[in-house]
């Protein structure tokens, strides 16, 4: 699972900067708040299913990327 939650991390971040965008940017595009982005990025925790299909929609990539 950590190996899982590496990649999703490294990739979250690297779409997030890729489209000049804020952990806070995000996490209204999202309905979260900036500290779960935060914590998607530093691999504590990671989204929800729904969640993850909204990444997959803001930054146009399919959710098993």
């Amino acid at each position: 699972m950590s190996e899982i939650r590496k990649t999703f991390a490294s990739r979250l971040k690297a779409e997030r900067v890729k489209a000049g965008l804020s952990q806070s940017a995000v996490a209204k595009n999202l309905n979260v708040g900036t500290s779960a982005v935060g914590n998607w990025e530093a691999e504590i925790s990671a989204p929800d299913m729904d969640r993850m299909v909204l990444l997959a929609d803001l930054f146009n990539v399919s959710v098993d990327y």
